[in-house]
């Protein structure tokens, strides 16, 4: 499973950044939001340049760095997302006393 996770991962992560880009649009909007009421070119190109980052960085701790630690988890040994089972001949739950006489 952790294999499948980061196959999925590493193909779908420079997709998303490359769908997920900014364009210069909202880089514009972005500084005018922010109180830039007639952002220069360069500032622009700065705006698109920081949002790119943020959004790969987005990618890196959301999606990458999860599947590393599932990977590393799986590597010990760790089992995530799967409940123990019980030891056979035993009853999951609080301990029960035995009714009636002793």
């Amino acid at each position: 499973m952790g294999w499948l996770f980061v196959g999925v991962a590493v193909s779908m992560g420079p997709i998303l950044v490359l769908l997920l880009g900014p364009p210069k649009g909202l880089a514009r909007r972005w500084l005018r939001r922010w109180g830039v009421p007639h952002p220069l070119p360069d500032q622009i190109a700065a705006a698109g340049r920081y949002l790119r980052r943020r959004r790969l960085l987005y990618l890196v701790f959301g999606v990458l760095l999860p599947g590393a630690v599932v990977l590393a988890g799986a590597a010990l040994g760790v089992r995530v997302g799967v409940p123990a089972r019980p030891a056979a001949g035993t009853v999951p739950g609080p301990a029960r006393r035995a009714v009636g006489p002793a």
